[in-house]
């Protein structure tokens, strides 16, 4: 099983418990309705259940699948505004209040994302699906033109360097500069510390994926990396050093590699080129 090595930072500790409690009850309800159903398809079972019923059993899904992705996917204190009839949805598959809370204000690097049953509005970033149900973030932040030009430099650097070595649909990921910038720059590093070997940019199912927020490694510093792998531990020592907003929020270690993630920002860009405090 992939073994889980992430990074707490202590200002984010207790807004993870918080996460990891309602992910985890988020998880238990889709495992239920999973089983529920497979428990129905079994020879000599009850009838199939009637439309409605069924539909109602393929929203709960959904709703348990999308919070249990908010709890791996969305920062502290993001939130999800919804209609009524999809937020009581959410509610009743376990969505903790300050998640889908109608009320509050919110501060300007807040993540506010829409869940929608309809056609994501022009301009609008779908950054996951789930049935019928699309997660959106109706004005994401849009790279200026020098932000631009320093992903591209960072990326042909990376596909330049002779100790980096990409395969080819991540090149193609690289070629675009379609990778969040925090994770760009964190590449960029590896690359110049050790040299890295960057295997793939895992993506969200039903979306584009884009910019990549996520990539799975194989070596680094010439070493293969991933279960039992002679290099791991020297990255993962190197991970836990840095610091934000360029640390990772999620370290995975599988057999085919480690998997490096960071949670959904709105702007990235802004957030590597604010001044630090």
């Amino acid at each position: 099983m992939p073994a889980r090595h992430a990074r707490r930072p202590r200002h984010l500790a207790a807004g993870r418990r918080r996460l990891l409690g309602w992910g985890a009850a988020a998880l238990v309800v889709a495992v239920a309705t999973t089983v529920a159903l497979l428990l129905t398809g079994q020879p000599g079972s009850a009838p199939p259940a009637p439309a409605g019923v069924a539909a109602t059993g393929a929203a709960d899904q959904a709703s348990a699948d999308l919070l249990a992705w908010a709890a791996q996917e969305l920062p502290t204190g993001a939130r999800l505004e919804a209609a009524a009839d999809v937020r009581a949805d959410l509610v009743a598959a376990g969505a903790p209040e300050e998640l889908v809370t109608t009320t509050g204000p919110t501060g300007p690097d807040d993540v506010l994302l829409e869940v929608t049953t309809g056609v994501p509005p022009p301009g609008a970033r779908v950054l996951a699906r789930f049935g019928d149900l699309l997660v959106v973030d109706s004005s994401p932040g849009v790279p200026t033109p020098a932000q631009l030009d320093r992903r591209r430099s960072l990326a042909a650097a990376l596909l330049a360097n002779p100790t980096v070595r990409v395969d080819a649909p991540a090149a193609a990921v690289l070629e675009g500069a379609e990778v969040d910038a925090r994770l760009l720059m964190l590449l960029a590093a590896l690359g110049a510390q050790q040299g890295v070997g960057v295997a793939a940019f895992p993506g969200v199912s039903g979306t584009d994926g884009l910019p990549a927020r996520s990539v799975l490694l194989d070596s680094f510093g010439g070493a293969p990396v991933g279960t039992g792998a002679e290099g791991t531990d020297t990255l993962l020592t190197w991970l836990d050093a840095q610091l934000p907003p360029f640390a990772p929020d999620g370290v995975t270690v599988t057999a085919d590699g480690v998997v490096i993630s960071h949670r959904y920002a709105a702007d990235p860009d802004a957030v590597v080129s604010a001044p630090g405090p």
